[in-house]
Order: structure tokens, then sequence, then C-alpha cells
């Protein structure tokens, strides 16, 4: 009996608990739902809703959009009628989430976001726009993802079992309304899935920007300089294993007489198995998209959360310095990027790992010798980064191993450069100091007078270094996706990463070399990345998942601005005369392999098979210097009415027309007795 009535009272207990605890339940609850009625919420998803009402025109109208009278087609009524709908769309699922506290953060920056790429996308080009895109965004996330100072506050789950909650505890779910955090995903992602990610984003970007560079080739949008020089390089380089070309200065000769880059031959293999010109694009595609794992692993030894470092990895694709050049066709520098982010990692993890590790400190000679390799003027990130490396120090110490490889490392590349320059100015044309005349006086040469007279007076390189607004632009592009963390450093060695910038980028007068379209820019892109992570890793922990969100977002904005209409020209102009494009390159192959050819420059790449190649403009005093066998000539751009005119000196030359296409006509020197 006594045991009946001690189950029965123990049962009664459990009961009444039971109840107490589901009492207290439907109090949190309504506690949530008056949280989700807040008027700050309500008035975020009316707003959300507002954008995205909005980015359902930019879809109906594009670029349209920016003209006034387009809102004559905006009916008014049911304008209001779609965004109240949608409200209550986004009120309901809000109040259904009872315990997701921050679906409101969530829909405000998706659909603000959606709403900034779909806006830049049509008016791109434009910095002061991107800025005014960017500036309205860079609030709005830092709404989003705003966390309080004070320690985490129990989840709601962590509160469900059958202990009674506290009345604290009901008020610390209420009044929680931190950002949106990462938490829950960095205990989900490892970093084996952050790779596997990251593997697959490497893979889609090899694979569309890849392909948007074949089809610009495809539609006869790649010329002479460079893609031209380059591809006939590689072809004569499979035959002869010479770099010989006979377009770079429209003379047999070698490329070394121009540039000095070995590392060509590491690529020819590659080249041997897949020859043709479209397999150089997706090697130089796939190399900067490669660099996003040494990246990662430079993101892993500052102790970054997996979650981060697929943002950066992000922020690294969308990159417009690094995808602007790709549109530029081919180039050695592209490879650097890649290249020095794995000596950095060696260099780095040789430091913080084991500063008697031999095995890393061997990689961090191998590739410094591959950077070098890349071009003479490779030296100066070699040089600076073994400056970089003497600073580095473990447990506050200066580390023995660094110093010694370190000051191996920079007499290694002037040693390279020394050599690299001697061998142009004496078997080659000369080093190309004209992109630093603002630096020589008359009659002067050398980078040695430029460094004296730079030295005399310093004012010459500061006044060279923000000296047109294209430079102020081109920092803007380089810095505004990484928050301009590479300089916010408190060590003053962080200078050393940055003079490859001011030198290559900046103190010269040469407009290519501060632009993010071409290929100056990949070398610093590398160096500017690891200090961003760096820096980054310094900051209080809470702000640095709204930092990389911000610079995924800035990178992402950016590229839209710069690259997405170029994308899509290069594909619908292909797409849509493809046809054309491809009677073009039959027609062109029917020129013998043997013949001398004189061609417009978006020919040219096109006949690099052949040894003896030309690049000619029509109507240029030169057209008939080469007197080849063939001329080819592209006739899109062309004033019609001259080039009628023209075509008498063409057949007062001997020349007759031997077959034409939509935009090509080919002429062959007739024989005459």
């Amino acid at each position: 009996m006594n045991g009946d009535k001690f189950d029965r009272e123990k049962e009664l207990n459990e009961f009444l608990q039971y109840m107490e605890y589901h009492r207290e339940q439907k109090k949190i609850r309504k506690q949530l739902l008056k949280e989700k009625l807040k008027p700050n919420i309500i008035f975020i998803l009316l707003f959300s809703a507002y954008i995205i009402m909005n980015t359902t025109n930019i879809a109906r109208f594009g670029n349209s959009l920016y003209n006034v009278e387009v809102n004559a087609n905006i009916n008014i009524m049911w304008f209001g009628i779609t965004l109240v709908i949608l409200f209550s769309v986004l009120l309901g699922i809000n109040l259904l989430l009872l315990e997701m506290k921050n679906f409101h953060r969530f829909v405000l920056f998706f659909s603000s976001m959606v709403y900034a790429v779909g806006l830049v996308a049509h008016k791109n080009l434009n910095m002061a726009y991107n800025i005014t895109v960017l500036a309205v965004l860079f609030y709005i996330i830092n709404y989003c993802f705003h966390r309080r100072d004070e320690a985490e506050l129990p989840e709601f789950s962590e509160l469900t079992d059958l202990n009674e909650p506290t009345q604290n505890e009901i008020g610390n779910i209420s009044n929680k309304d931190d950002g949106i955090s990462f938490a829950g995903l960095d205990r989900i992602i490892s970093f084996r899935t952050a790779m596997i990610l990251i593997s697959v984003l490497v893979l889609a970007y090899t694979v569309v920007l890849s392909e948007t560079c074949i089809a610009r080739y495809k539609a006869f949008w790649s010329s002479t300089y460079d893609f031209g020089i380059f591809a006939q390089m590689f072809e004569n380089m499979a035959k002869t294993g010479l770099q010989i070309t006979s377009v770079e200065r429209n003379m047999r000769l070698s490329h070394f007489a121009v540039h000095f880059s070995p590392i060509y031959y590491l690529l020819l293999p590659v080249y041997m198995i897949f020859r043709s010109p479209e397999s150089l694009l997706v090697m130089q595609t796939a190399a900067v998209a490669l660099g996003a794992f040494p990246l990662a692993l430079i993101a892993r030894k500052f102790k970054l959360s997996n979650t981060n470092i697929l943002l950066i990895i992000i922020t690294y694709l969308f990159y417009p310095a690094l995808n602007g050049g790709l549109f530029f066709d081919f180039h050695e520098n592209k490879f650097l990027t890649v290249l020095i982010l794995w000596l950095i990692y060696f260099m780095i993890s040789a430091t913080l790992d084991n500063s008697k590790n031999l095995v890393k400190y061997i990689f961090v000679y191998v590739f410094a010798l591959l950077v070098l390799t890349v071009k003479e003027d490779s030296f100066l990130y070699v040089f600076c980064m073994a400056l970089y490396m003497l600073t580095l120090k473990k447990d506050g110490k200066f580390v023995r191993w660094n110093i010694l490889s370190g000051t191996a490392i920079a007499g290694m590349s002037i040693l390279y450069f020394l050599f690299s320059t001697y061998w142009l100015q004496t078997r080659g044309l000369g080093v190309m100091t004209y992109r630093y005349d603002l630096f020589l006086k008359i009659g002067e040469d050398g980078f040695g007078a430029m460094i004296v007279n730079v030295i005399k007076n310093p004012a010459l390189l500061l006044g060279s270094l923000i000296s047109v607004p294209e430079k102020l632009e081109f920092l803007l592009y380089m810095l505004i996706p990484l928050c301009f963390l590479p300089f916010i450093s408190k060590k003053l060695n962080f200078v050393l990463l940055i003079v490859p910038m001011i030198i290559m980028n900046l103190a010269t007068d040469y407009i290519y070399q501060y632009d993010v379209n071409f290929q100056y820019t990949y070398g610093v892109t590398a160096l500017l990345f690891f200090l961003a992570v760096k820096n980054l890793s310094k900051i209080n922990t809470r702000h640095i998942a709204k930092i990389c969100v911000m610079m995924a977002c800035f990178s992402i904005i950016l590229f839209t601005s710069k690259n997405f209409n170029r994308i899509h020209s290069y594909h619908f102009v292909y797409y849509t005369r493809r046809s054309e494009f491809i009677e073009t390159e039959e027609m062109l192959k029917q020129i013998p392999m043997d013949a001398s050819v004189s061609a417009s420059t978006f020919i040219v790449p096109h006949l690099i098979k052949r040894e003896n190649v030309y690049m000619v403009d029509i109507f240029d005093e030169n057209y008939f210097k080469y007197e080849t066998e063939y001329l080819v000539n592209d006739l899109r751009g062309v004033d019609i009415e001259q080039y009628k005119e023209f075509l008498g000196e063409i057949d007062q030359k001997g020349y007759k027309k031997i077959d034409e296409s939509v935009f090509v006509e080919i002429f062959r020197k007739v024989e005459t007795d």
C-alpha cells in the first residue's frame, strides 16, 4: 500500500511539474510572439518587402529603370497590393518560425544583397555609383550582423528540458536580439568540409570563366597584343622548344628578347596534350582559381573559423582585380597569385609550426624560385617577401632559420634580377624602363638612376602615387573588397608587402599598370589578401564574421559592376552569331601552313599555327610592308567607303580576293609572268 501511495504521489508530482512546464512554455511562446511583433521588426519586414518589389522591377526594366519615364509602366495600386501581400507572407513566415530570432535580419540582408547586385549589373563601370550602393549596404550588413558585447545568452533549445525556467531566463530569451551568427555553421562545417566546398567553388569558377574567355576568343575578340603573341609562341615551343614569335614585334624573335619568362616551359607539357589556344585560357583561369587553396590554408594558420574561411575564398574568387585581367587574354603575370600565396603559406607555416622544419623551408626556396621565373620584375615580390620573412617572430623572438633563409632568398632575387636584365640588355630589346620615365632626366636610363633620383627628391615618388583619378579608382577596386584591412596593422613590417603595389602599380605613368582589367595586379593581390587575413585575425572575434560578410558582399558587388556585362556580351555575341564565326574559322584554315600572312589584330590569334604571321591595320602605312602571300582583313568597325577605295591599292599590289565571310576577306598574291 505504501508503495502504491508513493507511486501515485510521484506520478502526481511529475504531472504537476509537466503542467507547470507547459504553462511556462506558453509564457515563453507568448513572449516570443510579442517580440516577433515589435515595431522595429515589422518595419524591417515591410522594408524588405519593398526591396524585393524593387528587385522585380530591375528584372522587368533593366537599365531603363534609371529613366523616370519608366514609372509610367509601374501601376501604383498593384504595386501597393503586391507589397502588402509580400509583407503578409514575410510576417507569416516570421511568426511560424517562432524560435528563429533573426529571420527579419536574414530577409533584410539577402533582399538587400540581391537588389544591390541587380542595381550595379545595370549601371556598371561607375565607381561613384558603386560606392553609393556599397555605403548603404555597409550599414545594412552592420545592422544584420551586429553582435552585442555581453556574453552569449542560452539558446531557446537549451531551456526545453523539464527544469522550470526562471523569470530571468524568460527575460533573456525575450530580450535577446543579437545579429546573425555563424556559430551553428561553425559547429557543422569542418575544415575538410570547407575544403570540399572550396574545391566545388574553384571548379565552378574555372569552368564558367574559362568558357567565357573561350567564347571571347571564338568571337574574334582576342587580339594580337597579347593573345596572338603567346598562342603563336606556345605553338612554336611545341614544334621547336623555342619561344619564337613573329607578331610580338612583327619580326621573328624570341620572347626572351622582350621578357625573361622561363615559367612557360612548365606549362608546355599541358599544352602538348591539349594543343589549342583555348587550353592556354583554361590553364590560366585554373591557376588563378587554385590560389584559393593556399589562401584557405593561410587563413587556417591564423585560426579563422571555417565559415569565415569560406567567405574569404568567395571574396577571392569574385575579386575584380583577379577576374578583370582574365578577359584580357593570356599573360605570365596571372600565375603569380597562386605561386606567391604558396610561398607565403610555407613561409608562415615554417615559422609558426617548427622553425627547424627543413621540408617547409625547402618549399619556401622552391616557390621563391618559381615566382622569379615568371618575369624579370617578379624579383620585387620575392625580395620584399624575403625582407618580411626576416621580421617574422615566434614566441616573441626572431627565428634564426628565417634570418638565414630570408637573407639567402633576398640575395637570390637580386642576382636573378641582375642576370635577367643583363640578358635583356645584351641579347634582347632592353628593359622596359620607359614605364618609369617620370623618374629619369633626359638622357638617363636604368633603375640605378631612378633610385638615385628618388632618394635625392622623394617628392617625385609622392607626386606620382595618385597623380591621376584612375589611380584612386584602382585603389578602391583593390581595397574596398578587403575592407582596407591590409592597412590596419600596428606593425610597420606590413609596409614591406605594400611596396610592390607602390612600385608596380602607382609609381608609374603606364596606364595599364593601374587598371584592374590588365595583368599587373596579380602579384600584388596575393600580398594584399595575406595582409587582410593576418590583420583580420587580430580583430575582436565578434566582429570577424561581420567583416568577412562585408568583404564577400563588396567583392561580389564590384565584380558584378565591373564584369557582369562583359560576360554577358561575350556569350551573347558568340552564341547569336556562332555560325558566322565557325564559317570564318573554317575559311582561315584553308590558308596553307607554310604561307606568310598579314592580318588584322583580331584575326592573328586564329592563324598562330603559321610561322610567318604579321599584324597589320587596314589603311596603315605599313600595310604592304611585309610582302606576304596572303592578306586577311577584318571589316568590323571599318569605314566601308574608305575601304572600297583601299581595295584599289590592294589590287595594284597584285592581290586578288579568294574568299570572304560575313566580316572577313582574304586576298592572295597573284603570280605575274
